[in-house]
């Protein structure tokens, strides 16, 4: 088992409250980052996910555009 074969298989968690991969529970934290990242998006009715690539992992998130009304004259 590769190292990226490793994080590969924490993809589908990583969003989750708490969660933790073998690799990361000996160092501090509480697995909530990426959990709260998750839950702004989804207030803001946006979109946040996760994009393997060769050694690593990039992140998007994206927002819909908020448009001011204009304003009365």
């Amino acid at each position: 088992m590769t190292t990226a074969h490793c994080w590969r298989e924490d993809l589908p968690y990583i969003f989750d409250r708490f969660y933790r991969s073998a690799k990361a529970r000996a160092l501090p934290g509480s697995g909530l980052g990426l959990a709260i990242v998750r839950r702004i998006a989804d207030m803001h009715n946006g979109t946040v996910e996760a994009i393997p690539l060769q050694q690593e992992v990039k992140f998007r998130m994206s927002m819909p555009e908020i448009v001011d009304p204009p304003t009365p004259a």
